[in-house]
């Protein structure tokens, strides 16, 4: 369950099913995204994400903006800030698999859950698998 504890709002799903469905993009020319503000360690990549995408939100919230994946309302989320936390995306992992997209860590490294809490991942959350590949190649172009 995801909360937004200032609006009293909450999203859920369990590991076999949601009441959400992301949008179904697949490409990241046809995506609205939304990402992290750049940093200088992810410019490059922050900049081919931007340019290729049809729009993005760039206000953004972890735990919040993989809701707006969930539910469709955005395509995907992040551009290889390697920022997020496990608490950031635990709860991505099973709101997001469970409406049809994904979770992914765009430099591939497996999204586990242990108690590191020192860990970071650049997690891209994805409308469908194909969305998120086609994020991840063009995040980890040199």
């Amino acid at each position: 369950m995801t909360s937004w504890l200032h609006m009293d709002e909450r999203w859920w799903a369990s590991r076999t099913g949601s009441p959400y469905l992301t949008s179904g993009c697949r490409s990241v020319a046809d995506a609205a995204g939304s990402m992290l503000r750049p940093h200088q360690h992810n410019w490059d990549a922050w900049t081919r994400v931007a340019q290729k995408a049809t729009r993005i939100r760039i206000l953004s919230c972890s735990t919040l903006d993989a809701v707006l994946v969930a539910t469709g309302a955005v395509d995907a989320f992040d551009a290889g800030s390697d920022t997020h936390r496990l608490m950031d995306i635990a709860a991505a992992v099973v709101l997001v698999g469970a409406s049809g997209g994904v979770v992914l860590d765009a430099f591939g490294r497996p999204v586990e859950f242990d108690t590191d809490l020192t860990r970071r991942w650049s997690g891209i959350v994805a409308a469908t698998p194909e969305l998120g590949e086609e994020l991840r190649a063009l995040i980890a172009e040199a």
